[in-house]
């Protein structure tokens, strides 16, 4: 119709932006009429400024979070770059996780570039159009965002995207929201934490490393390496702080392994980055036991650790009273009667004497193996019967003699139906602990260790003169008892010579001073005048021990000098040893051969008289002889019964087919 007029209502909102309505087109040509049939909330259209560019509202880099209709996407920032002096924009979408099929953001860091047309406020809502930047040959699209400030510290502004190109219209939405961030700020460096169950590790643990990162806007997307290989993990925001956790069981490679842990935003131009590598545990084997039983003043050995390290660092504690003992093999306190035993792989302390149960605490390069409470008895305590012996003690030689540089072997088995307990061998004189359980301390000093069931073998390899003397073997059944077994070792106990020729005897004094034999219960003391002509004294130092081999060279060997020729301590008269000096006799074949009785020696036994048990030793006592006459040979055979204070030594001779024995007690301290 041509007489037909339409009312444009034109609103400008921004220099590049025009708003307008327009009513229908009716007859009429009074403009208020036609204006009055526009509808204020009808439909608006909008004209754009042709080839229009304006300064964007989000200068820089920053970041942003947004929500689609249907899911929260805020796991991960996405960012927001203002380029081409800041009259453009950059959408790089971070996708969101389970989106559907058909959702805006689909694929890796979707793009949205935007050339802003205009931006103004309306009270306190702000607003900027923008044109989608696409091919020349793409229809021009526009889009208008709606923001306000945000009312949460954590973001700046709240933005959506209107659903239509018309600013004012509110009502329609794209179900597109933003949270738009401050200036983008590079991430602190990152930071590998030490992680108690990760600080020590072994092979097949299960371990968590930590890595962190703080003051970075966005905050810092980490990412761990092995090798310089990207491992799978994720990154959690906890109160501001980045962490990644990397979870791993720990393999033999890890070994030489280095973890990085890499920190980035859109700030960084390269990855700020730290490493580690995993400390492994050095190799040892916990060998504490929970209790060690022993006597007042004896030596005491506490395991701790086997190892074939050479850098690993040993504690002891004082569990009760909550001090520091040791510190690898310094001695921390002013108590003499500790140090730490550091040998052959063997960890351990040594407590020289004690006199209180006391609990020890033991650990290695700052892990805790445990504690182990140290039991001291009373002397009367011990197991001192024969029947005792006999219970506990399954029957062994306990008299051996071996030659220089062979091996013999001394057998302390218990029987089958005995209890657990801890066994250890002991060598006196000296009362040097050499085994312990399973644990060989004295393997230095030529001794061997082998456990099989209730049997526990001591093998001295390569013997020599030092090997001589008393070997008790001790056990504790429980905490108020505890029970010995004794058994003497000989070496080169056999000396052989002619009549009329000089014959040498050898022992070893641990303390390098003289000792004295004692040959038919008398004395031979190298400071004797009288002894001169008959004998002579020599000294020959050790270069490998700290004792000494005494030499006595018996001059002109007559059939008188025949027996058994005893060494002992001048200062405790503990035995060092026995040696039997046979002499061959001129013109005959056989010679005269020393018993070797199968009795046990039990230093504490009161349970035989010494007259009983010289009778017992007579009946054993068998000489080999084709002589026909009635000569007088004379033997000497010496064993020791000793009570706890009295050691019994009894010589026999032989007369004309006529046994007279002497028995002379004579006092000497108890064996420690």
């Amino acid at each position: 119709k041509t007489d037909c007029h339409i009312c444009f209502i034109i609103t400008e909102s921004h220099y590049n932006i025009l708003h307008f309505q327009k009513s229908l087109c009716i007859n009429s040509e009074d403009l208020n009429t036609v204006c009055s049939t526009v509808d204020n909330n009808g439909h608006i259209d909008v004209m754009v400024r042709k080839n229009a560019t304006d300064t964007c509202p989000f200068p820089g880099s920053r970041s942003f979070t947004y929500q689609l209709a249907h899911k929260k996407c805020s796991e991960r920032h996405s960012q927001l770059l203002a380029i081409n002096n800041n009259t453009e924009l950059l959408f790089l979408y971070n996708p969101c996780q389970e989106t559907s099929p058909k959702a805006v953001m689909q694929t890796e860091h979707t793009a949205e570039h935007i050339v802003c047309v205009a931006q103004w406020s309306e009270d306190s809502i702000h607003f900027f159009m923008g044109k989608l930047e696409r091919n020349e040959d793409s229809r021009e699209q526009y889009y208008c965002y709606t923001y306000e400030t945000g009312t949460n510290t954590d973001f700046v502004y709240q933005m959506a995207k209107t659903g239509s190109e018309v600013c004012g219209d509110l009502k329609s939405t794209s179900g597109l929201t933003y949270k738009v961030f401050a200036e983008s700020q590079e991430p602190e460096p990152p930071v590998i934490e030490e992680n108690v169950d990760s600080s020590q590790v072994q092979v097949g643990d299960s371990i968590r490393l930590t890595c962190t990162s703080g003051g970075g806007l966005p905050p810092a997307t980490l990412k761990w390496f092995r090798n310089n290989k990207e491992i799978p993990s994720e990154t959690r925001q906890v109160k501001g702080i980045s962490k990644a956790y990397l979870d791993i069981t720990v393999e033999e490679s890890d070994r030489d392994a280095e973890f990085q842990c890499e920190a980035s935003n859109f700030v960084t131009v390269v990855p700020l980055s730290t490493a580690t590598a995993l400390t492994f545990q050095k190799g040892f084997k916990n060998i504490m036991v929970p209790q060690i039983v022993a006597v007042e003043d004896q030596t005491s050995f506490l395991p701790c650790a086997q190892t074939s390290e050479e850098d690993i660092k040993m504690e002891w504690f004082d569990a009760d009273l909550d001090y520091q003992i040791t510190s690898d093999s310094e001695i921390l306190t002013q108590d003499s009667n500790y140090y730490p035993y550091i040998e052959n792989g063997i960890l351990g302390l040594m407590v020289i004497k004690s006199f209180l149960d006391t609990t020890y605490g033991c650990s290695l390069d700052g892990q805790k193996l445990g504690n182990t409470t140290l039991v001291i008895l009373p002397q009367y305590l011990f197991g001192v019967n024969f029947e005792d012996i006999q219970k506990y003690f399954e029957d062994s030689d306990t008299k051996l003699q071996v030659d220089e540089g062979k091996s013999v072997t001394v057998d302390c088995s218990l029987k089958g139906n005995m209890p657990s307990a801890l066994v250890s061998w002991w060598h006196y004189p000296g009362s040097t602990l050499l085994t312990q359980g399973r644990i060989n301390i004295a393997e230095a000093k030529g001794y061997k260790l082998k456990v099989s069931d209730n049997s526990y073998l001591l093998t001295i390899t390569n013997a020599s003169l030092s090997h001589s003397g008393l070997y008790v073997c001790q056990f504790a059944i429980n905490e108020r008892e505890i029970y010995r077994k004794n058994f003497t070792v000989y070496v080169d106990g056999l000396a052989w010579v002619q009549l009329g020729e000089n014959a040498r005897i050898r022992c070893y004094s641990p303390t390098g001073d003289w000792v004295k034999y004692v040959y038919k219960e008398e004395d031979i003391l190298q400071s004797s005048p009288n002894n001169t002509e008959k004998y002579v004294w020599a000294r020959s130092e050790e270069t490998d021990k700290p004792g000494a081999i005494i030499i006595l060279t018996i001059n002109d060997v007559n059939e008188d000098d025949l027996g058994t020729y005893t060494c002992k301590d001048i200062k405790n008269s503990f035995i060092l040893q026995e040696t039997q000096l046979k002499i061959f006799i001129q013109g005959e074949s056989s010679t005269i051969s020393l018993p070797s009785p199968e009795e046990e020696i039990y230093p504490w036994s009161t349970s035989e008289t010494s007259e009983e048990a010289t009778e017992a030793y007579m009946e054993e006592v068998t000489t080999e002889t084709s002589k026909e006459d009635e000569e007088v040979i004379g033997i000497t055979k010496k064993d020791e019964f000793t009570t706890k204070m009295a050691e019994v030594e009894i010589s026999t001779e032989i007369v004309k087919g006529e046994w007279e024995y002497i028995d002379e007690i004579e006092e000497i301290p108890i064996l420690e």
